[in-house]
């Protein structure tokens, strides 16, 4: 008999299996209608899923009379993630350790808890080999499955009999040489390199776009997605700052409903003008910390600079011109980044970047200064340097970048971020919780991993390691990081 859980079901049964018991959805997440009335004043009685499942589950453990088959999904199948089991499984699991203990063993070492022992990991995919090793308790019996099995084993290098798959290893084959037009090198490429480093070689190098283009919903949209929400705040700003201060209200320049509507930057209806302003609302405390910015029209810096490969680069097959355009220059105040999302790493090294450019290109204005405000801190940065040192700095990162067109640098947007910030802190101190964190990510809070990054998967073939593993990783982020950080005030 095949089911869904349902109350009042509490039917004997001499073998009772539960499928499909992960954390988020069993039990049930509460999503109450908006114009339900019970949720704003709920009292005891009323009905709420996540008591029903509890109960559904006691009535369902109550059923069993000879054997309970509990299962959930423990690994992601594309990524290979971790998945965590429903709270009623773990607190089930504790229940038995607290209850239970195992008789000891003989050679007189402690048993393993008995939970542990009534959990049994099954291969996540159908074509496993070792779904197909004699005497495995998950054994298949399935033909093509098994000739999958075989195969990939015989293709995977470093496996060995029992299907094992050995240490991953980041890839140093460098690629053939660059074509002689990426030796011209615009601001932005650089940049975008320093953005995301395995992205540019496998777009540049390989002619690979990994970018799934998002299919567009039948339905009509009442909210934005990410993208579309961090692009209406980027104009909820640039209209603020384009605004001349008059001394009027705190909206002063913001863009209205219609005009905002009419780009398709807002959904349709009277759900325009709730979306403008929960939009407006997050991004009031960059509004008044870019007040001194108003009215001001910002310049730009040109830049286009030649080099000698051999002599500043150290390769003789290297860039020869760095040119481009350092945007957004307030006059007596220096450049400024906007952006309403967290600090991140690549933003940093951009106004650094920018600042490098800006004393290489214009000598003898003396201190250059540049402002980053992110929605959780405002960093501010400040460079002194003579073109020929700027010009150096720049034929460094030049150097690197060039190195990255022909083989993957261990250079990541989050976790050499997070290496750095603590290296620049105490030198002393293990960064390698930090970096770990920043390469996993977060299952529980929905925050996805830098090992996730197509592009990263594509360059380690599907497998994983540590960055910390990785000997190029620390001297890299060090190099480049680093000389960011020591320009930004403290």
């Amino acid at each position: 008999t095949f089911c869904g859980m349902r109350p009042m079901r509490s039917l004997p049964f001499q073998v009772v299996c539960i499928l499909g018991l992960n954390d988020g959805v069993f039990p049930r997440p509460d999503r109450p209608l908006e114009f339900d009335l019970m949720r704003r004043a709920w009292r005891p009685g009323d009905p709420r899923k996540g008591d029903e499942d509890r109960y559904l589950f006691l009535e369902t453990l109550l059923c069993a009379r000879r054997r309970l088959y509990l299962s959930y999904l423990g690994r992601d199948p594309q990524a290979n993630a971790e998945r965590q089991p429903s709270v009623l499984l773990r607190e089930l699991l504790d229940a038995i350790d607290l209850r239970f203990a195992p008789p000891p063993t003989a050679d007189g070492s402690g048993p393993k808890p008995l939970s542990a022992q009534l959990t049994r990991v099954a291969p996540l995919q159908p074509f496993s080999p070792r779904a197909f090793r004699p005497g495995d308790p998950d054994q298949g019996f399935d033909g093509g499955w098994c000739d999958l099995a075989r195969a990939a084993l015989a293709s995977s290098q470093g496996v060995a009999a029992q299907g094992v798959r050995a240490p991953a290893i980041w890839p140093t084959e460098p690629l053939p040489p660059a074509p002689e037009a990426l030796r011209q090198v615009g601001l932005r490429s650089l940049e975008g390199w320093l953005r995301q480093a395995q992205r540019a070689l496998v777009r540049t190098r390989l002619g690979i776009y990994l970018a799934e283009e998002a299919v567009e919903a039948d339905d009509e949209p009442f909210a934005l997605d990410g993208l579309a929400g961090f692009d209406l705040k980027q104009r909820l700003i640039a209209g603020r700052l384009r605004a001349l201060p008059r001394g009027g209200g705190p909206d002063d320049g913001i863009p209205g409903v219609r005009a905002l509507a009419a780009r398709g930057d807002l959904p349709h209806g009277a759900f325009a003008g709730l979306t403008q302003a929960e939009a407006l609302d997050q991004v009031r405390p960059l509004l008044d910390r870019i007040d001194a910015y108003r009215g001001l029209e910002p310049g730009r810096i040109e830049l286009d600079l030649a080099f000698d490969p051999v002599a500043e680069l150290g390769r003789p097959d290297g860039p020869t011109r760095l040119f481009g355009q350092v945007p957004d220059l307030y006059p007596g105040l220096g450049l400024l980044r906007v952006r309403p999302s967290k600090l991140k790493g690549d933003q940093v090294l951009t106004l650094w970047l920018h600042l490098l450019a800006w004393c290489a290109a214009i000598p003898g204005e003396g201190p250059r200064a540049g402002c980053l405000i992110a929605s959780d801190q405002t960093l501010s940065m400040a460079l002194d340097l003579d073109p020929e040192t700027a010009r150096g700095e720049l034929a460094r990162v030049l150097a690197w970048y060039w190195e990255g067109l022909h083989r993957p640098l261990p250079l990541f947007p989050k976790a050499s971020f997070a290496y750095a910030q603590v290296w620049a802190k105490d030198k002393n101190k293990d960064p390698a919780g930090v970096v770990r964190a920043a390469w996993v990510g977060n299952d529980y809070q929905g925050i996805p991993g830098e090992r996730e990054d197509p592009n990263i998967r594509l360059i380690l073939n599907g497998a994983d390691l540590d960055p910390m593993d990785i000997p190029e990783f620390a001297p890299l982020a060090q190099d480049l990081y680093g000389p960011a950080l020591a320009a930004a005030a403290p």
